[in-house]
């Protein structure tokens, strides 16, 4: 018998996994605030106050100086004298009066009276419109598109050919000297002796 060998074509095969990824659009949005306003029309009132002139009268006592005629005597003496019996003299005061008219100053109460301008304070109410601003927050959106990658593992299969050597028995005659036994039995054998040479 003889061994032969021939190659055998084997393929051997992996499994691999590849990254294969693909770009997604995200959005990204934030929101910010804007002012608006807009105006309204409001009155405003306030109290202010006129002045005005009303007449009042006005009265004081005065004095005034009057004169009335007023009788004023008065008395002088004038002697006399007599002679008497024993050559004396006898004197005697004799009284004349005399009387005049004066005038005498008298103070006599008088009202006198005058109008004056007296200044008054009239309320009077002034109105008018102020422009007031009313503001509030709008939101507005802002929104921004951005490109990131996804990726994920695709499995593949890697195969290549592998050879590998296949042995196998070719039967070949070959003349061989065989030996051949004989056995020689004795001539008493037992029955537990081996039947095998």
């Amino acid at each position: 018998m003889k061994r032969s060998a021939k190659k055998i074509e084997i393929p051997k095969c992996v499994t691999q996994y590849k990254e294969h990824c693909v770009d997604e659009q995200k959005q990204h949005c934030e929101t910010s605030y804007k002012k608006e306003c807009t105006h309204e029309q409001k009155e405003e009132c306030e109290t202010v106050y006129k002045t005005t002139y009303e007449k009042k009268q006005e009265c004081k006592t005065v004095y005034k100086t009057t004169y009335e005629k007023k009788q004023e005597c008065h008395t002088t003496y004038t002697e006399e004298c007599k002679p008497t019996y024993n050559y004396e003299k006898k004197c005697t005061q004799i009284p004349h009066e005399s009387c005049k008219y004066v005038d005498v100053p008298k103070q006599v109460p008088d009202k006198e009276c005058h109008y004056v301008d007296v200044p008054k304070k009239v309320p009077e109410q002034k109105c008018h419109y102020v422009s007031i601003p009313k503001c509030h927050d709008v939101p507005q959106q802002h929104c921004s598109h951005y490109t990131v990658p996804k990726c994920h593992k695709v499995p593949e299969q890697v195969c290549h050919k592998e050879y590998k050597k296949k042995c196998h028995t070719v039967d070949i005659q070959v003349p061989v000297k065989k030996q051949v036994s004989h056995c020689v039995w004795p001539e008493h054998r037992h029955h537990h002796d081996s039947h095998h040479c």
